[in-house]
Formats: structure tokens, C-alpha cells, sequence
């Protein structure tokens, strides 16, 4: 395995992470919103 192959890896799963977490905080945000409005 070439360093450059797991850094690009490596990269893509933290982008992966980060926008399941920024999908996991809007669809909780968005509950609460609407909890709230109901």
C-alpha cells in the first residue's frame, strides 16, 4: 500500500464521518424544530 493511496483513504473517511454527523445533528435538530411546533 502507497502512503499517498491511505492518506486519500484516510481523507475520505473522515469526510464520510463528518457529514454523518452533520446529518445525524440536522435530522435531530429538525425533530426538535418540529416537536416544538406541533
Amino acid at each position: 500500500m502507497r502512503w499517498e493511496s491511505f492518506e486519500k483513504w484516510t481523507i475520505g473517511q473522515q469526510l464520510v464521518e463528518s457529514a454523518d454527523s452533520i446529518a445525524a445533528t440536522m435530522i435531530e435538530g429538525y425533530y426538535r424544530y418540529t416537536e416544538g411546533e406541533l
